[in-house]
């Protein structure tokens, strides 16, 4: 098989809007490359930090939807880009240093980019082309963006002063394998993302997990007061959380 790369198209920002963008149906999908490329203003804050890999979080949500219905992938963007980090060695592209100073210094104009990979193919395995997603024979397929605002990229404690999105733009380009024997059948790579809202009051919280999956992986991430943090997971001797995958009364 040989291998296609190709500039897809473009997703424009429209604050709390859902854009869909189609994808070509003509081969078989090893990843798509998003780069997101966004110019803000931020005027001088009290309290409060930048999230998180911001600007990512100005899309709140990615969809891979295949034949109207069938949903492949479904995460938001700062997600995808941590998730990169892990599956791939190596933090993807970001350049975003003007919005992560102190909230005291304003932000004027300034163009941030952020990167992440949709993997099809399955990342760190013998045989990574054995979950390409073969398009030509889908009906439709589709990327479907869901855009946030200027105040997603702050945490909770942001003391609210002005956050201007003037332009924001995902830029999608594709890898792909064309000349795929007739006949090959390919696992399908499905990710997709639970959230579950953890009470002060439990000692002892539960998240249900899908059945009948071949799970490859279950990652978990970690926010408090709107930012991702490392001190609620076990991470150190004096960090007495657990956590435990059990099947009924199997452990």
């Amino acid at each position: 098989m040989k291998i296609l790369e190709r500039e897809i198209g473009s997703v424009a920002y429209a604050e709390n809007q859902t854009r869909t963008l189609p994808l070509p149906r003509n081969y078989a999908y090893r990843c798509l490359d998003l780069i997101l490329v966004a110019k803000l203003s931020r005027e001088i804050g009290s309290a409060g930090t930048s999230k998180d890999s911001a600007p990512a979080q100005l899309i709140k949500n990615i969809v891979i939807r295949a034949n109207g219905r069938d949903v492949i992938k479904n995460y938001d963007m700062e997600t995808l880009h941590r998730l990169n980090q892990i599956r791939h060695h190596t933090r993807p592209f970001i350049n975003a240093d003007a919005w992560a100073l102190a909230v005291t210094s304003a932000v004027d104009n300034e163009v941030l980019q952020v990167s992440a990979r949709i993997d099809f193919e399955m990342w760190d395995a013998i045989r990574p082309i054995d979950t390409l997603l073969d398009s030509a024979g889908l009906a439709t397929l589709e990327l479907i963006v869901t855009w946030g605002t200027g105040a997603d990229l702050m945490d909770n404690n942001w003391s609210g002063e002005a956050i201007t999105v003037h332009s924001a733009t995902l830029y999608v380009a594709s890898v792909e394998s064309v000349g795929v024997p007739v006949g090959t059948t390919f696992m399908t790579n499905k990710e997709y993302v639970i959230r579950s809202q953890v009470t002060a009051t439990s000692n002892r919280h539960q998240i249900f997990l899908p059945v009948s999956n071949l799970y490859r992986s279950i990652v978990l991430k970690t926010h408090s007061d709107g930012n991702q943090v490392n001190t609620i997971l076990p991470w150190g001797l004096t960090d007495q959380n657990t956590i435990t995958i059990a099947s009924g009364t199997e452990v």
